[in-house]
């Protein structure tokens, strides 16, 4: 067996495989596919097609202020930021602060170009981190649902932004590195 791209490549049975599905054909060489300098090149047809993951809305390749449906805007991103909140559906859960992250996605009201290196002018992150945090420990809630909500309203509310999109994570699921949900609320 012989490997091309990380994928097992059978030349006796012309099948291949990438690991992660179904042994498909090889497709076959078209020989006007290739130019004088590809000659030891597959066809750009060869490999797989993968269907889109169900959840693409995680895995944005342009980054975390990129979205292909809207145009690019400015953004501040706060990733993981930790919070600890009384947080969960049975009253055993909640009896004891839990650990969650939050990812926060902040679209101001003004450009960030011509700032002049004024803090007054733009975001300031710090206080954004210490207002979820504060707000995250107000109460107890049953959903995390609720409290990306909350913090969303009081985000839009106290800071100048067009929009919020939070990405709020739970580790309490046993089998699963975390459970998630993320929101995006505008003005």
């Amino acid at each position: 067996m012989i490997t091309f791209r990380n994928m097992p490549v059978s030349a006796a049975s012309g099948t291949y495989s990438d690991l992660s599905g179904p042994i498909r054909p090889i497709p076959p060489l078209q020989s006007n596919l290739l130019k004088p300098n590809q000659a030891n090149q597959p066809p750009k047809n060869f490999g797989l097609i993968r269907p889109k993951p169900a959840f693409s809305c995680f895995l944005r390749a342009q980054g975390p202020c990129h979205d292909a449906a809207r145009p690019m805007d400015d953004c501040i991103f706060i990733s993981g930021l930790e919070l600890h909140s009384h947080i969960g559906v049975p009253a055993t859960e909640r009896a004891a602060p839990q650990r969650l992250t939050v990812s926060l996605r902040l679209t101001p009201t003004r450009n960030l170009s011509g700032l002049n290196d004024d803090i007054s002018n733009t975001i300031d992150y710090a206080a954004v981190s210490q207002a979820v945090r504060e707000e995250a420990a107000t109460k107890p809630r049953r959903l995390i649902e609720t409290l990306a909500e909350d913090i969303a309203t009081l985000l839009l509310g106290r800071f100048p932004l067009k929009s919020v999109e939070i990405d709020l994570r739970k580790y309490v699921l046993d089998g699963a590195e975390y459970t998630a949900i993320r929101i995006r609320r505008e003005r």
